[in-house]
């Protein structure tokens, strides 16, 4: 879960395994991500006007099998790989 504002990162959270239900997962990271990212200040109320939320939902790891660091950076597909 991203909170971005005009192209300002303003948190993100998240997991790469599921620890709850979906629903209750988007809900717990939102919420992280607006008031408990360390990297960040809390959301404030006056933001939420321009506020645009970004929900990301990964499917299951994979491993992706690699000889080499250029192997990798050949194989990786950026926007799809995580």
């Amino acid at each position: 879960m991203r909170a971005v504002l005009i192209d300002e990162l303003l948190g993100c959270i998240g997991t790469l395994r599921p620890h709850r239900p979906l629903v209750r997962d988007v809900v717990h990271n939102a919420h992280h991500a607006a008031f408990s990212d360390p990297r960040f200040t809390p959301l404030t109320h006056t933001q939420l006007p321009g506020l645009d939320l970004h929900i990301s939902v990964l499917s299951l790891l994979e491993p992706l099998p690699v000889t080499s660091e250029d192997d990798l950076l050949a194989k990786l597909r950026p926007g799809l790989d995580g």
